[in-house]
């Protein structure tokens, strides 16, 4: 940019921006020398409307003092020629360039997204990578749902129940055979993790908090659990899912994961401790909390902790929620 420097006073601070708005628009860099010495240094940025036009100019002036002064102060002057007015919607231009491509691309990215939050991973793996390099796993049946879900007029809806009341998404998450198929076959239920909000709401669930008819929970504060859990989960499609330390340490022995295991809306742990023998009891927290019923060996591993201290019901059912098979959708 260009440099100028001039001695001025305050009031021909206007004459001199005058002066500076008649140069070429571009970025400058002025440094003014009031009479006091201290320098002011003037950033000139122009800001253009679509025919590039200068439509506003944003000075910033900072004061700069000596080495042996650490004090500064900023100043913001704003000036404006004319208000902007758009000769179009940048919104529509947007949607009109996602619904006129011929390959239908946007359908097809939408599918392979939604196909993947609810399978486990998408037809294209990873999902934001629909490229030449990441060809699909099942192309026909790609473009199959991609043309259902525009001539449907992008039923979401729709698009949904065609996937649940499918076969491949019905499938056990136990592979038939010894042999191991991949992943991108589905011919059986990918084991994948549960999002930051459906955790949440299966925890206070679990806890035997019941949601209204408008999913809200009364007398909790969800939105405390929720944000805490976002920030530990904050990945929904991960490429490759790699628990970490730090999310088995937040259910181990967070404060607040305790604060709504015992609270007093926690009617698991209390039906769980109405139940007359320890096998009773470990067999009413497995289905309350993991929703089947545990096997002998569970029985007996769970029989054994219970013997240890009358107290270890809140434990178990603590250690059936920090375990990795309710974190898991199977």
């Amino acid at each position: 940019g260009e440099i100028i420097t001039r001695k001025i006073n305050d009031k021909h601070f206007l004459e001199l921006l005058d002066d500076v708005f008649e140069k070429d628009h571009k970025v400058m860099d002025t440094m003014l020398e009031i009479e006091n010495a201290v320098t002011l240094q003037l950033n000139m940025i122009p800001i253009k409307d679509h025919d590039n036009e200068i439509i506003r100019v944003c000075i910033i002036l900072e004061e700069v003092r000596s080495e042996n002064k650490k004090e500064k102060k900023g100043y913001n002057l704003v000036k404006i020629d004319k208000t902007p007015e758009p000769k179009f919607s940048r919104r529509e231009k947007l949607v009109e360039a996602i619904f006129t491509q011929s390959e239908d691309s946007f359908s097809k990215a939408f599918v392979n997204r939604v196909w993947a939050l609810l399978m486990g991973r998408g037809f294209v793996h990873p999902v934001d990578k629909m490229d030449s390099s990441h060809p699909p796993s099942h192309p026909e049946l790609l473009d199959y749902l991609a043309k259902e879900f525009s001539g449907s007029g992008y039923d979401i809806k729709k698009l949904f129940r065609t996937i649940l009341l499918s076969r491949p998404y019905q499938l056990s998450s136990s592979p038939v055979g010894e042999i191991k198929p991949e992943p991108d076959t589905f011919s059986y239920f990918s084991v994948r993790p549960l999002s930051a909000e459906s955790l949440s709401k299966s925890l206070l669930i679990a806890m035997g908090n019941i949601p209204n008819d408008d999913g809200e929970f009364s007398e909790i504060d969800y939105n405390k659990l929720r944000n805490a859990i976002v920030k530990k989960f904050p990945n929904i499609l991960p490429e490759i899912y790699s628990p970490s330390v730090q999310q088995a340490l937040f259910f181990s022995n967070n404060p607040l994961v305790e604060e709504f295991l015992f609270s007093e809306n926690n009617t698991t742990i209390a039906n769980v401790k109405m139940e007359k023998t320890n096998v009773e009891k470990v067999i009413k927290a497995f289905d309350l909390i993991i929703n089947r019923l545990p096997d002998q060996s569970e029985i007996d591993a769970g029989v054994k902790f219970l013997e240890r201290d009358n107290d270890n019901v809140e434990q178990l059912c603590w250690a059936l929620i920090s375990g990795p098979e309710f974190r898991m959708n199977h």
